[in-house]
């Protein structure tokens, strides 16, 4: 009776491991699909992130481009209004030399060029 129970025993042993062995497959199988399924969305989600940073890159090149522009502008609008402001004193200038070099009225010459000082300042 021993070795029936002992066979009767294997038996069911053997049994447990070739279902041990089907789950095994079973979850194997199913990790497989999980694990692609995880690597899709890992790709996708870096994909997206890659495409986000492009962006992002691309727009920071387009900023400072748009501000250089802007400060060249900036600077070339200043620069002419200087000259600008500055060319009606060279006439006020030229006047008063004008002036100095044809009146003898060392009053008028003064105040003259005390005029164009003042609106040198004031410019």
């Amino acid at each position: 009776m021993e070795e029936k129970e002992m066979q009767a025993n294997e038996a069911q042993e053997n049994t447990m491991n070739i279902n041990a062995d089907e789950n095994a497959a079973g979850i194997t199988n199913m990790d497989e699909s999980i694990v692609e399924n995880e690597t899709e969305k890992l790709k996708e989600e870096l994909n997206e992130q890659k495409d986000k940073y492009l962006r992002l890159a691309a727009e920071f090149d387009n900023y400072r481009k748009r501000t250089s522009k802007e400060k060249y502008e900036l600077i070339q609008t200043a620069g002419k209004d200087i000259i600008i402001s500055l060319l009606e004193v060279l006439d006020d200038i030229d006047r008063a030399e004008y002036q100095i070099n044809n009146s003898a009225d060392f009053a008028l010459q003064k105040e003259g060029v005390t005029l164009v000082f003042n609106k040198i300042r004031s410019t």
